[in-house]
C-alpha cells in the first residue's frame, strides 16, 4: 500500500480521479456484490432495473475513487488542497461545540467522510471516530495514523460508550456514521429507505443522557476532484417524553435526514453494503433496546 501510495500522490487531482475510475471499474467487473448492489438500489429508491444497475455501477465508480483518495489522504493536509474540501455552514459545529457539552456529530456512507473529518480537523474542531474498525489490521493501522495526523481519533474497542460518555464531557466531538447494520446494543429495529432495518442507537443514547447537540454533516463529491461538506443546525432531544421515546425521535430525525441525503445523491452511496441483513419486515419496530451498561458509569 506504501508503494501505491508513492505512485499515486504525484499525480494531479485529475490523474488520481481517472485512476479511481479505474479501479471502481475493475470493482465493479469482479465485485461479488453487483447483484446485491443492484437490488439494493432498485428497492430502496423505487428505479427500474436499468436505473439500478447504473447507480450501483456508479457506487463501485465511487469506491475506486474513495481508495485513491484515502492512499493519498494525508495530502489535503497541505494547503495547495486546502480549497479541494469546501465547508458548508461549518459554523453549525463550531456552535455546538461552544455549548460547552461536548457535540455528537452523525453522518452517513456518503462521499468521503474521511475527508470531511480532516477539514473538520483542520478547522478545530477534530473528532472522536465511533464505529467498527477495518477487519484488515494493516488498513486499521493506516486509518489510524492518517487520522491522528490532524488531530482525530478512533474511540477505544473495550468499553466504547464510556470513553465516548468521557470525551463529551470534556467538551469533544465524537462522530459516528448512523446508516450501518448493526449487531450491537443500543440498536433500534426500524425502517430505512423503506426497508426493514436494525441500527445504532448509541450517540442518541448519548445526546439524551448529556443533554449534547447532535449535529448531522455529509460529503457531497465535486466533479472536478474534492468534496463539499454541507453541516445542517444542531439537533437537541425533545425534553418531554420517557428516555426511550426521546431516543427514538432523535433518532428518527437523523435517519430521515440521511435518507435525504442518499436520495440526492445515490451514486456516491454504498450500496454494496449490506445494510438491511435480510431484516423480515415484521421485526421492524420502533422501540430501541435497553442501552448498555457502560453508559450508567
Amino acid at each position: 500500500m506504501t508503494a501505491a501510495t508513492l505512485a499515486l500522490r504525484p499525480l494531479t487531482i485529475g490523474g488520481q480521479l481517472r485512476m479511481g475510475a479505474v479501479l471502481g471499474r475493475l470493482a465493479w467487473l469482479f465485485s461479488p456484490r453487483r447483484a446485491m448492489s443492484v437490488e439494493n438500489a432498485r428497492r430502496a429508491l423505487g428505479v427500474d432495473e436499468t436505473e439500478a444497475r447504473r447507480i450501483a455501477r456508479a457506487s463501485h465508480l465511487h469506491l475506486g475513487r474513495s481508495v485513491v483518495e484515502f492512499l493519498t489522504s494525508t495530502s489535503y493536509l497541505e494547503p495547495k488542497r486546502a480549497g479541494l474540501l469546501e465547508p458548508d455552514n461549518l459554523e453549525h459545529i463550531q456552535k455546538a461545540s461552544d455549548e460547552g457539552r461536548g457535540v455528537i456529530l452523525v453522518t452517513a456512507h456518503l462521499g468521503n467522510w474521511e475527508l470531511g473529518a480532516i477539514k473538520q480537523a483542520l478547522e478545530g474542531v477534530p473528532i472522536l471516530a465511533l464505529g467498527r474498525e477495518p477487519k484488515n489490521p494493516y488498513l486499521a493501522r493506516r486509518l489510524q495514523a492518517n487520522r491522528k495526523l490532524c488531530g482525530n481519533e478512533w474511540l477505544p474497542r473495550n468499553r466504547t460508550l464510556l470513553y465516548a460518555a468521557k470525551a463529551l464531557k470534556k467538551g469533544r466531538c465524537v462522530a459516528m456514521a448512523i446508516d450501518q447494520h448493526t449487531r450491537s446494543e443500543p440498536r433500534i429495529k426500524t425502517e430505512f429507505l423503506g426497508r426493514p432495518a436494525v441500527l445504532s442507537t448509541a450517540v442518541f443514547e448519548l445526546a439524551v443522557r448529556l443533554g449534547c447537540p447532535v449535529v448531522p454533516a455529509v460529503t457531497f463529491p465535486k466533479v472536478g476532484g474534492g468534496y463539499r461538506l454541507v453541516y445542517h443546525p444542531p439537533f437537541h432531544a425533545s425534553e418531554t417524553g420517557d428516555r426511550d421515546e426521546r431516543v427514538r425521535e432523535l433518532a428518527g430525525r437523523c435517519h430521515r435526514l440521511a435518507e435525504s441525503w442518499i436520495r440526492g445523491a445515490p451514486d456516491s452511496w454504498f450500496w454494496f453494503h449490506d445494510l438491511w441483513k435480510g431484516v423480515p419486515l415484521e421485526t421492524a419496530s420502533n422501540s430501541p433496546e435497553p442501552a448498555p451498561t457502560a453508559l450508567e458509569a
